[in-house]
């Protein structure tokens, strides 16, 4: 396990990250039980979840909801 995915970040509580480590970062969504990788941009419009992953991008865990 890395520090990737020893910080995964809960959907709704990402604006409570740092802006400088939001981006990268693994985020889950509990409702639809998915991870996905948040990518911050300057413009809140264009940022947001980038696309699902099964596995940690850094190490290559299979990220699940343990």
């Amino acid at each position: 396990m890395c520090d990737l995915c020893k910080s995964i970040v809960n959907e709704r509580d990402i604006e409570k990250v740092d802006y400088w480590k939001r981006y990268g970062a693994i985020i889950y969504d509990p409702e639809n039980d998915v991870y996905g990788i948040y990518i911050q941009q300057d413009d809140d419009y264009y940022s947001g979840w980038a696309f699902d992953i099964k596995y940690c991008p850094n190490c290559g865990r299979k990220l699940s909801g343990e």
